[in-house]
């Protein structure tokens, strides 16, 4: 039987609705790992699958994933199975492993991840999540991000930008 995930900040769901949805969907991954990223990615956000089918995370600086995982804690939600039909990857998305239905799904199991720098780099030592650097990204495709980038970061508000969890004031 496949198992659905949802990765969270918040401790206190009970069940994944509709209401809180743009759209009227709620999202969900089968990788354990893809959920934990949801749970502490970032705007923007730097965790992906690539071309390769691989999970990655974009280190555009030094020290950016330390910067935004570490001291960080994280829910993992186990999901019932209600039809979840897979998404594509996408723009929306950037990952492969997304399901998504149009109805409430309720929460069979709640992991709590105390210390996510901790869990990733279990992921990363068994080479599941890698960190790909500046010089290890297509030269045309990073100038393309960073400039896609920073044209998000001068369209955040001051306030926005001053944000926990929104790092796009390192692409100005």
């Amino acid at each position: 039987m496949k198992k659905y995930y949802h990765g969270s900040k918040n401790g206190n769901l009970t069940e994944l609705t509709t209401e809180n949805s743009e759209d009227g969907n709620v999202y969900v991954t089968d990788n354990r790992l893809v959920a934990l990223t949801y749970a502490v990615r970032g705007k923007p956000n730097l965790f992906l699958t690539n071309h390769k089918g691989e999970e990655v995370f974009l280190q555009f600086y030094l020290d950016l994933f330390d910067e935004m995982v570490k001291g960080k804690s994280a829910y993992i939600y186990t999901i019932e199975d209600v039809g979840f039909e897979p998404i594509d990857q996408s723009r929306k998305c950037g990952h492969k492993h997304c399901f998504k239905a149009n109805q409430t799904a309720k929460i069979v199991k709640k992991e709590f991840i105390e210390d996510v720098y901790t869990e990733l780099m279990k992921y990363v030592e068994i080479g599941e999540l890698k960190i790909v650097t500046p010089d290890k990204m297509d030269k045309e495709w990073r100038k393309k991000c960073l400039s896609d980038f920073q044209e998000l970061a001068l369209k955040q508000s001051e306030e926005d930008l001053k944000s926990e969890d929104n790092y796009y004031s390192l692409f100005l």
